[in-house]
């Protein structure tokens, strides 16, 4: 059970991946005061913590409905996964645009909420139970919640070239966790 919840953890915690999405953070908010940071982390965490919640009690209600398998989400979810580890690898580096509240969007969905992490927390309820789903969020929502409140020191830190090494690992992560959720859910159709 608590290698479950290790590995959970730890998958959810690289697709999160709070440390790559540092450098994207620290943009927005790098003239806000330590209050504000705190603050908009809060609303952020708070709302991520609602988008998790309603997916994993209302997710396998809407699949259900819509007769879907454990299988079908499996392989989506992986190749989600497997998408998003390829783009992060190589793709374009995205524009990031000033918003006045970035509390909601993008630092509470996609950034600490966005559709890898709902699927894997969705796959983790299904393939275990619900309370190892939410252990797992609960551990790396904390996690993320205090990189993000220390974005600015770790960046001072680490230097930006190190970022860049862990979100290329984070990658490597994510599309080698896509690859297995799809072989997994192919075998067991």
């Amino acid at each position: 059970m608590i290698m479950t919840i290790l590995k959970g953890t730890f998958a959810l915690f690289w697709i999160l991946d709070p440390l790559g999405n540092i450098p994207i953070y620290v943009s927005f908010i790098r003239n806000m005061s330590n209050e504000d940071i705190k603050r908009t982390v809060n609303i952020a965490s708070m709302f991520a913590i609602l988008i998790f919640l309603l997916f994993i009690f209302g997710g396998q209600i809407i699949f259900t409905y819509l007769n879907f398998k454990l299988q079908h989400i499996m392989i989506a979810g992986g190749l989600l996964l497997l998408i998003l580890g390829i783009d992060m690898m190589f793709g374009p580096e995205r524009e990031v645009k000033s918003y006045k509240d970035i509390a909601i969007v993008p630092l509470g969905m996609p950034l600490m909420s966005g559709p890898g992490s709902i699927a894997t927390v969705l796959l983790l309820s299904a393939t275990y139970d619900i309370y190892v789903a939410l252990t797992c969020l609960a551990i790396a929502l904390v996690v993320q919640y205090f990189i993000y409140i220390a974005a600015k020191d770790i960046i001072k830190f680490a230097g930006k070239n190190s970022l860049r090494l862990m979100a290329y690992l984070a990658a490597l992560i994510a599309a080698s966790f896509g690859i297995e959720m799809i072989i997994k859910g192919l075998t067991s159709l």
